[in-house]
């Protein structure tokens, strides 16, 4: 019985994590294109929810379907909020 259980549990944590999506960018400065890293990123009315890495890039995962506002911070730089970032698939093509 708990063998059973325990594959319909990771059967369902597998589809759950199939639907999942996720949102990838980088952050540049303008000027120079170099990246920027440790900005962070926050869907707009929440919490930071990612930090560049030294390459600039950052991920945000496990969002719902749909598009998002999001806000992007760096000390010495304007505040930048980029409207209407749509989701992807985890794990899909970039």
């Amino acid at each position: 019985m708990k063998r059973g259980f325990f594959a319909a549990l990771l059967l369902l944590i597998g589809v759950l994590r199939l639907q999942a999506q996720e949102i990838i960018g980088n952050v540049y400065e303008a000027k120079t294109n170099l990246p920027i890293i440790g900005a962070t990123i926050e869907i707009e009315g929440d919490k930071p929810v990612a930090v560049t890495d030294i390459d600039g890039n950052f991920t945000i995962t496990d969002l719902k379907a749909g598009k998002y506002n999001l806000i992007v911070r760096y000390v010495g730089y304007k505040t930048k909020k980029i409207d209407g970032v749509e989701t992807q698939a985890s794990g899909a093509d970039k």
